[in-house]
């Protein structure tokens, strides 16, 4: 959950213990809003409270892993088709061009979820 959903589902508690989504069942479990802001305390005393501290992104183990798997799967692909073919230069020719693409989707893939 990003921070835009997570801060929505915060701010969306009506106070009384009652939800304003049916949907989430998670939502007890998160914090709550209570009151009025700690901000609008004395202006002399440094507000007393707790926070959140999210952190969001893309899982980057996850992401090294389906790279290294992805080059492992061209490597085979490229090897088979030299083995068959008989020719080095177009198998490993066509395994550069699915490194390249492979490359370009992992990236592809990591700047969406960092923008999301």
């Amino acid at each position: 959950m990003d921070h835009r959903t997570f801060l929505h589902y915060m701010n969306e508690h009506d106070g009384n213990g009652a939800q304003n989504h049916s949907d989430a069942q998670w939502l007890p479990r998160l914090p709550k809003k209570m009151g009025p802001s700690i901000l609008l305390g004395r202006p002399s005393e440094i507000p007393f409270g707790w926070g959140v501290h999210i952190i969001e992104g893309p899982n980057k183990q996850v992401m090294a892993l389906a790279t290294c798997l992805g080059l492992l799967v061209v490597f085979l692909l490229s090897l088979m088709y030299a083995v068959v073919a008989k020719t080095e230069e177009q198998g490993f020719g066509i395994g550069a061009f699915f490194v390249a693409e492979l490359t370009v989707g992992i990236t592809a893939m990591y700047y969406h979820a960092m923008e999301t």
